[in-house]
């Protein structure tokens, strides 16, 4: 690869990882929004403790999405084997936040949204049909999570095949 193609892959890089980060807070504040909302709707014995969770994992949530930001792409300036070098380094970063997804995104956004909403089947235990309510929405955010984590692991994994690549063109 050129000098210009290195330089040209990590810009594009950057922007996708910015695109993706700012996704990840719109999805993150359209679901603390939901929370609060129906928080202010639904009012049960246990609601401190479920808004202090909820608080907790939107905190560690967006304190990981704030870790996992773009951080250095390749200098403008630098010779070919930095700015290979370089691009290296940011699609490792990339690949290790995307395997992890589940640990810093997709596992405590599952459990605020089902905080949220089993609090109240879970309070009113003497009503099963509240269960059939929350039912469809919980079934939803588990097929969530898990379809984040198959697509973070195939994004993943094309990064890797991207490293492998540019390892065997420096080979040659």
């Amino acid at each position: 690869m050129s000098l210009e193609e290195i330089r040209r892959k990590s810009r594009e890089l950057q922007r996708k990882v910015w695109r993706d980060v700012m996704g990840y807070l719109a999805a993150l504040a359209a679901v603390l929004g939901l929370a609060a909302w129906n928080f202010t709707v639904l009012h049960t014995r246990g609601d401190g403790f479920v808004r202090a969770a909820i608080a907790v994992m939107g905190v560690f949530v967006a304190y990981q999405i704030y870790r996992k930001r773009p951080r250095g792409g390749v200098s403008p300036d630098g010779t070919l084997a930095a700015s290979v070098e370089a691009y290296r380094a940011q699609l490792a970063r990339r690949r290790e936040a995307l395997r992890g997804m589940w640990a810093w995104y997709g596992g405590p956004v599952l459990g605020i949204m089902l905080a949220f909403a089993l609090r109240v089947p879970l309070a009113e235990l003497n009503h099963p049909g509240l269960w059939l309510n929350v039912m469809p929405f919980s079934v939803l955010a588990v097929a969530w999570s898990i379809a984040l984590a198959y697509l973070s692991h195939r994004q993943a994994r094309k990064l890797e095949d991207e490293m492998e690549a540019l390892e065997a063109g420096q080979k040659r």
